[in-house]
């Protein structure tokens, strides 16, 4: 095991190899891991979710190569979301305006659907994801599915 631990840090840069032993040093609360893995989960049960919603072979076999329609539902769904709680932006120091967050909005919209998503999913609290799952599926669509991986 060491051995491939090796093998892969020694690939790393060294700055980056320094900023993760910090964290073995210094372990981080433990409402930030919990924050990392609800994040983690939410964006696999929305995957999920999104996917038995609009899972259609026809259409993927016609179009292999286009992108999961899921993906681009769920990215869409972000946005709409965002729109209207808007205010979620402005947790980033960084973003004083609203032009500065119509810029980081497009800048955003150039990224890669997972990036999008990842960062989408980040900005917001946990209670804020499960708001965002309430919203958009009912009860029994997250209960079927979350009987269906636990069996």
């Amino acid at each position: 095991m060491d051995e491939i631990s090796n093998l892969y840090i020694g690939r790393l840069p060294i700055e980056l190899v320094h900023i993760i032993l910090s964290y073995s040093y210094c372990p981080q609360p433990q409402e930030h891991l919990d924050e990392i893995k609800d994040v983690w989960t939410s964006k696999h049960l929305l995957y999920n979710l999104y996917n038995s919603r609009f899972v259609d072979d026809y259409y993927d076999n016609l179009y292999p190569k286009e992108k999961p329609r899921e993906m681009s539902c769920l990215i869409f769904d972000l946005r709409t979301y965002f729109a209207r709680h808007s205010y979620y932006f402005f947790r980033n120091p960084m973003l004083r305006t609203k032009k500065q967050v119509g810029r980081y909005v497009d800048c955003l919209s150039n990224r890669p659907l997972e990036t999008q998503i990842n960062i989408y999913l980040g900005i917001m609290a946990a209670d804020e994801r499960a708001e965002f799952i309430d919203v958009y599926f009912s009860k029994e669509e997250v209960d079927e599915l979350l009987q269906l991986s636990t069996s």
